[in-house]
């Protein structure tokens, strides 16, 4: 029996979602899926991730994890299993709901994960994503009262936001949050997650100015951008409209809301696996073969700073632990970081 390395759990706990975003189509994937897990498999998986896996860090992403009503539960459970956890929400039902993030934090989950792409409606690309930014900064705020104190902003880059970015960054970093920063994806044919307008991209001027002053920012260790400062100067050489960047990167498990095995977001196997199939070694050895050619155009989402980090692979295991963690030094960052230029290829 064959266990595959695996640095990180991305998991799609469900594809329903109370918000609508232009450019996320999960909500209408293409898809026919397998029923959505009930309670007592979602539990099943947490046992499954432990025994193969145990202190992995755990994305909880969807759709919108909220919605499924026993998401405290199974917080409980992988917060009882050690299992670091990662809730990535739009906050709708937390911001409607302040003792719903109560309640997470007296379980034990110790981090909160929004979208943040703007202060003003003009920042963001669609009214979905400029809702999600008005609550997600409010709930940050909430959580860190209820003794959440992994506060974490991801903002996805546009044309729209982009000569605003160095000031949400100081912001932010002012409120104890970090960013994340990432190109918005306009997906290929046959993708389930991302659908970005193209004409939504930064130009080349807006990039050449803006992410010099970002990397020198990062680099000046006084901000808190989980980003490295190589991952903005390399898309400033190759570019944005072109994505077609593969990471290879094989050692993140990602699990569907049916419990089907997947590349990554927005690629699926070649053939139906579920996590429950790993229970067997026949399997396990299936997963570790479907797993080594993905069918992938390619995207931004993984960053040479990503992949290299999520990469156990590479970093080993502590190293991998602890960029979740936020525990990562830049200068071990930018240590870490020629390693990851074989994983970084262009078609």
């Amino acid at each position: 029996m064959s266990i595959p390395t695996v640095a990180r759990i991305e998991w799609m706990l469900t594809r329903r979602c109370n918000n609508n975003c232009a450019y996320c189509k999960i909500r209408n994937p293409g898809k026919r899926l397998g029923k959505e897990l009930s309670t007592g498999e979602v539990l099943r998986v947490a046992d499954i991730i432990n025994t193969y896996w145990p202190g992995a860090p755990i994305n909880l992403f969807g759709g919108e994890p909220t919605e499924r009503t026993d998401l405290p539960a199974l917080i409980r459970v992988l917060v009882e299993l050690k299992q670091p956890v990662i809730l990535s929400s739009n906050s709708i039902k937390a911001y409607s709901d302040p003792k719903y993030i109560e309640e997470l934090a007296l379980i034990g989950l110790r981090n909160w994960t929004v979208s943040f792409d703007g202060m003003t409606r003009q920042q963001c690309v669609d009214h979905g994503s400029w809702n999600r930014a008005l609550i997600g900064m409010e709930v940050l705020q909430m959580a860190r009262r209820y003794g959440i104190t992994d506060l974490v902003a991801n903002i996805t880059v546009s044309k729209h936001n982009i000569e605003y970015l160095p000031g949400i960054v100081r912001t932010l970093t002012g409120n104890g949050i970090w960013s994340i920063l990432c190109m918005l994806q306009v997906g290929h044919n046959g993708y389930e997650y991302s659908q970005g307008d193209p004409k939504d991209l930064p130009s080349e001027a807006q990039i050449q100015d803006i992410f010099p002053r970002l990397a020198k920012m990062v680099r000046s260790k006084k901000y808190l951008i989980q980003t490295s400062a190589e991952w903005f100067e390399f898309l400033m050489e190759h570019g944005v409209e072109q994505q077609t960047w593969k990471c290879n990167d094989k050692a993140s498990l990602t699990i569907d809301a049916d419990g089907s095995l997947k590349h990554c977001v927005d690629v699926p196997l070649p053939k139906r696996l579920t996590i429950f199939d790993l229970e067997q070694d026949a399997g396990l050895n299936l997963y570790n073969q479907l797993i080594k050619n993905p069918k992938c155009e390619g995207c931004l989402w993984d960053s040479a700073y990503d992949s290299i980090n999520r990469s156990r692979n590479i970093l080993g295991e502590k190293e991998a632990q602890r960029l979740y963690r936020h525990e990562l030094t830049n200068e071990e960052i930018e240590a870490l970081i020629p390693n990851a230029r074989q994983y970084f290829k262009r078609r």
